[in-house]
Order: structure tokens, then sequence, then C-alpha cells
């Protein structure tokens, strides 16, 4: 007997074609035949089988969405990912120039005044090593679910787990930790403790870790978006304004608590824009139950055909493998990166090229007042230079880098580094 077809389009945002698989069981065992005849498999065999096809309008399907309506809430998401990537450079970007004003707040030197950059990037890289589980588990959702649900799920569930949805997934990932960058600020603006305001770091390295990587991977994964040049450079605007208020707020005789104040309104526009514009519509939890649902049935039909390790073999089965935890996909994933030597060449060259990103915009200002007799009221511009030249050769390099080769691109970032690293020692 067969079981329903099932349709499972790819997880993209674009829902404009389907696939149909429709799974068959094998009939009832007949001890006069069998579909394995001298090692050949027989006819029989071959109409019980799984079979897949392609259909541009599969009955399964969700109708197509209406064009403005995809379009509209493109926009919104787009909008969002710019402001979510906009906060996290802002408060970035005025760490440098609330420092002093810090350290003799709660007379500090250079080494304790350090450990803010050090414990923001151990939360950072602490949280990089369970964004995937996270979102997985904030994803889950039960086999009878017929609607995303909007709140968060159990730690320990009572009903059997089928899969998560990606895009659930995401959009409570950006909501729960946009609010831990709203902690950031909050505990930042109101401890009385320089301890309280290292733990306001460290919760902020957590939270920008993990928006950081959704909004990197739905840019990635997106097919109407185009130039993630245009997403990072948001980054440098946002790095690039904040310096400029902080320098106005403390030639205006402001204490720098205003400033993180004024930070959590920002934050807080963040969480709430992306908790709307990311939000899981029903025709994307459609698409994701019948991807889950084709998964199972899947997995269900070729253990009882005795065809699991050839359907694994299978590029297309290999996409449809159940998930059998919550968590089960994100080890292998972990190994397959690991395995990878460009990871690594990568890693390397971000640990070098963010950890003097980070110390020059940071210890700048210090620097200028200390080193150049800089004016306080005037040194925070400094910062926002820095941030400015970010910002415009990630533009410039965006929309020049077409133009030339793989090869020419790489001359050219080994050619840049010299002269940067000369001008920041």
């Amino acid at each position: 007997m067969e079981t329903p077809g099932v349709s499972c389009p790819p997880s993209r945002d674009d829902h404009s074609f389907g696939t149909t698989i429709t799974i068959t069981t094998p009939p009832a065992e007949d001890h006069h035949s069998h579909p394995h005849q001298d090692g050949i498999l027989s006819p029989t065999f071959y109409s019980q089988a799984t079979t897949l096809v392609n259909s541009l309008s599969s009955p399964a399907l969700p109708q197509k969405s209406n064009t403005s309506t995809v379009i509209h809430r493109h926009y919104w998401r787009v909008t969002s990912a710019c402001l979510c990537f906009f906060a996290i450079g802002w408060g970035d970007g005025a760490t440098g120039v609330v420092m002093p004003q810090m350290s003799k707040h709660f007379q500090l030197g250079y080494s304790m005044g350090s450990m803010l950059f050090v414990i923001i990037s151990l939360g950072y890289a602490l949280m990089n090593l369970v964004v995937e589980p996270t979102a997985r588990i904030l994803g889950r959702f039960y086999f009878d679910a017929a609607h995303p649900s909007p709140f968060l799920p159990r730690i320990f569930p009572r009903k059997r787990i089928v899969a998560y949805s990606p895009s659930k997934g995401r959009c409570l990932s950006l909501f729960l930790f946009g609010l831990f960058h709203c902690a950031y600020f909050l505990f930042a603006a109101w401890s009385p403790r320089y301890y309280g305001v290292l733990i306001a770091f460290f919760i902020g390295g957590m939270g920008k870790s993990v928006q950081i990587a959704q909004i990197n991977g739905y840019w990635a994964n997106n097919l109407r978006v185009h130039g993630v040049w245009f997403l990072h450079a948001s980054y440098g605007f946002g790095a690039f304004a904040s310096p400029l208020l902080g320098q106005t707020l403390r030639a205006h005789g402001f204490r720098w608590r205003s400033f993180f104040w004024i930070s959590l309104s920002i934050a807080l526009c963040n969480v709430f824009l992306g908790l709307y514009a990311f939000k899981t519509t029903d025709e994307e939890f459609t698409i994701e139950r019948n991807l889950a649902l084709a998964s199972d049935a899947l997995s269900q039909t070729t253990k009882k055909l005795g065809m699991m390790k050839d359907l694994q073999e299978d590029d297309y089965e290999k996409g449809l493998k159940p998930n059998k935890s919550p968590s089960s996909g994100s080890k292998s994933v972990w190994r397959e990166v690991m395995c990878m030597p460009h990871f690594w060449t990568v890693a390397i060259f971000l640990l070098a090229y963010q950890g003097a990103e980070t110390v020059a915009q940071g210890f700048i200002v210090t620097f200028a007042l200390h080193e150049r007799d800089a004016n306080p009221n005037k040194v925070g511009y400094v910062a926002s230079g820095f941030w400015a030249g970010l910002a415009l050769g990630r533009i410039a390099w965006g929309v020049l880098s077409s133009s030339f080769s793989q090869r020419a691109k790489i001359y050219y970032m080994n050619i840049a580094l010299g002269p940067s690293s000369i001008v920041l020692s």
C-alpha cells in the first residue's frame, strides 16, 4: 500500500518549484518470490521502491505566495540584517572612546582595562562552538504541529521530535541573543562595580557571536541578496557613528554611562525588528514540515527495503537524512569543517586580523591622549576615522572585486597587509 505523496521543495526563500517524493512500502513477504534473485533486483522490486518525481505544481505544496508579499518580507529581513550588524558595530566601535573615562572612574590600569577586550572575545569564541546546536534546539517542533509555535521549545520535550525548522531556529536565535546584546548595554550602564561591566561584556560577546553567525548564514543562503560587502559595511557604519556620539557626549559633560543607555535603545529596536522580519511564515513552516515528513517516511521505508546504505551514498538522499536528535547533525558538520584546510587558513588569518583590529581601535584613543597630548574633547574622532576607512574599504572592494580574478585578489590582499601592518605599528 502506498503512503501519501510528500512534497519537499528546497529550503530556499524562493519557493517557485518543488519535488514530489512518493514513497511506497514493500508488499507482504512472499516465500515463493524475493526481490533479490541471484543478487539481481527483480522488476517487481523496482516497482515497489522509492520513486522520485520532479513536479512543477505539486498538490501538497502551498500555493505560490503573492510576489509583493514575498518582496515585502525580503526587504524587511535585509533591513533587519543590516540594522543588526549596525548595532553590533555600534557597540564595538565605542569601547575605545569610553575606556579612558571608565578607567578613571574605576581606577584601572592598562592590564585591567584590556580585560574588556579579553572577556568579550572569550564570550564570542565560546558561543561560536554551540551556535548550530543552539539553533537546532530552538528550532525544534513536534511531529503533529500544523503551525510554527512562537514560543521557545521545551528543553526536555515530552513528545517525539522529528526535525527542526531552520527558519524558526534562526528567528528565536536572533531574538534570544539579541536580548543578550541588550543585557550587555544594560549591565554596562547600570553596574556599580567593574566586575559587573566585565560580565556585561562577556554576555555581549555571546550575543554578538550568534547574531553574526545567523545573519551571515541567512545572507549566504538567500538567492535574492547579493553583495555581502553591503552587510559588513553596515557594521563599519555603526562602528563609525558610535565614537562620534560618545565623543560628543563626553565633550558636553555627560558621563560614560549615558552612551550605554542610548545604545540600549538601538539594541532593543534591533531585537523587535528582527523578531518581526524573521518570524517563520506558515509557508516556510509547511515546506520545512513536509521535508521532515519526507525524511521520516524515507528513513522508515529504506530500512524495510534494506537499502539505507545505498540511499545514504546518494547525494539527494543525504539531503533528506533524518535528524535523530536536535543536535545529531552538528557533530558531523563540525567534523567535516575541521578537516578542511581552508578552514584553518581563514581561522588563523581572522585571528590575527580581528586581534589587530580590536587592539588598534580599542587603544588608539588612550594612545592619542597619553602619547600625543590630544584634545580630550576631540580625540574620539580618531576612532571614527579608523572605522570609516573600514566601511569605505569594504564598499570599494565589494564593488570593484568582481573586476579582478581570484589570483589578483590574493595578490592584493597580501600586498595590502604590509602597509596596513606598518601603519598600525
